[in-house]
């Protein structure tokens, strides 16, 4: 098994994409907290947003925000709005329970 022996982004299971522990799946949400973080930023002191969506190569998670007045707008769901794709992170290595 790989990995740095810090918890997963993911509870207690363990999937090797995630090898690297929550810094690698913290990677993979970045860009959706991003737009998060941007919107507790004041509008007058914020120039605008970034929609990186096009940019990422593998999703890992569903992420239905809205364009509104040219800009992006975080969804007010459940979750930061992200529905996790298990077909993308694959079956789980190992699973542990306290």
């Amino acid at each position: 098994m790989d990995g740095f022996g810090e918890s997963t982004p993911f509870g207690s299971t363990y999937i090797a994409a995630h090898s690297k522990g929550v810094r690698a799946g913290i990677a993979d949400i970045a860009p959706h907290l991003i737009v998060h973080l941007g919107q507790t930023i004041p509008s007058h002191l914020l120039k605008c947003i970034l929609d990186v969506r096009d940019m990422v190569t593998v999703e890992t998670a569903d992420f239905e925000a809205s364009i509104v007045d040219g800009g992006i707008k975080a969804p007010d769901l459940p979750g930061l709005g992200l529905k996790v794709k298990p077909e993308v992170l694959g079956k789980p290595l190992a699973n542990w329970t306290a």
